[in-house]
């Protein structure tokens, strides 16, 4: 019988949807019942969600793999911390806004004082005008040829006046928008303010959140560590100093720390109460 690709692809079509919509559900209620034990890994990775898109990264598949054979080790969960209280105070963001804020409040400030001093220069004109026309018409000055020069003086000084009145025009419409520029920064300062503010708060929750799952985490260990042979636990911190972690789940036939195929008879030694190291990475195999 030939093989029928296009049935292929029709059952593909069919039964991936619904795979990978149990693959999804099963990935949200392994979550969802560590949260409930106190390992908040899963929901501060965003993964108690049944958008399949999180729970398909691969690097993430192994990070669950590690969790799970970790036990009650915290080290995942302080790393999670680490990454938290590094950004806890962190306002980049904040000073970025605050520097154009102040950027536009000098640029301002600068054109105010351009509009002050064209405004004087322009009062200074206005008088010499003024004095000028007052002697050129009041009579006393009865020479012909000194009146023609008083009188091409008066118009160079309004040619100069209605220069500086164009310039303190457009000083004003650029300080208007100055001004309109600066309230925008303004508005977007606040903005990033109160996000940096919920962001704080978000991660100080999660710190909480964290030292808290660390704490009953380390208190797990110990009491599991109490209940250990000695010698087991000697072992198993002599692997966790050379490897992390050092436990390595034993799946399809394969070490999933290293990913080497393993002899039948090692993976049953696994199942029983034997510590039994991986022959090629050395961590502690877990036969579930």
């Amino acid at each position: 019988m030939p093989f029928d690709v296009a049935s292929l692809l029709r059952e593909l079509v069919i039964v991936l949807p619904a795979v990978l919509f149990a693959i999804t559900f099963h990935e949200v209620a392994h979550g969802w019942v560590a949260d409930r034990l106190g390992d908040p890994t899963a929901r501060l990775a965003g993964r108690l969600t049944l958008n399949p898109i999180p729970h398909l990264d691969p690097s993430r598949q192994y990070a669950d793999r590690d969790v799970v054979t970790r036990g009650s080790d915290p080290a995942h969960i302080e790393e999670a911390l680490a990454r938290v209280e590094s950004e806890l105070g962190q306002r980049q963001e904040v000073a970025q806004a605050e520097e154009a804020v102040a950027e536009a409040q000098r640029y301002l400030q600068e054109l105010q004082k351009g509009e002050r001093d064209a405004n004087w220069a322009l009062d200074d004109i206005q008088q010499k005008i003024r004095t000028m026309e007052e002697k050129l018409y009041s009579g006393k000055v009865t020479n012909p040829k000194e009146l023609s020069s008083m009188q091409q003086d008066v118009e160079l000084l309004a040619e100069k006046r209605r220069k500086l009145e164009d310039k303190v025009l457009g000083v004003m419409e650029k300080i208007e928008d100055a001004r309109e520029s600066l309230h925008d920064r303004m508005v977007h300062l606040r903005d990033v303010e109160l996000k940096w503010q919920e962001r704080q708060q978000e991660l100080a929750r999660e710190q909480k959140e964290l030292k808290d799952a660390i704490a009953s985490l380390k208190g797990q260990r110990e009491a599991q560590a109490s209940r250990i042979l000695p010698a087991h636990l000697q072992q198993y911190e002599e692997t966790r100093r050379r490897h992390h972690p050092a436990v390595a789940r034993v799946e399809q036939g394969m070490c999933q720390g290293c990913r080497i195929a393993l002899p039948v008879g090692l993976m049953q030694r696994a199942r029983g109460l034997e510590l039994v190291p991986c022959p090629s990475c050395s961590r502690i195999l877990f036969q579930p």
